[in-house]
């Protein structure tokens, strides 16, 4: 349960917001990784939904 808890992801913890005055986010993870790419690379997409 605590690996599952390590993997949830936290925008606030990023700089990002989960939504503003008019505004809410919708965050998706894009991979998969590259084969080729040495460690861990997480690319999250903020989208952007207005009210």
């Amino acid at each position: 349960m605590a690996e599952q808890a390590a993997l949830k992801f936290h925008p606030e913890d990023w700089g990002l917001r989960r939504s503003g005055d008019d505004t809410d986010f919708m965050f998706l993870n894009l991979g998969p990784q590259h084969p080729g790419t040495h460690g861990v690379l997480r690319v999250v997409l903020q989208l952007e939904r207005r009210r």
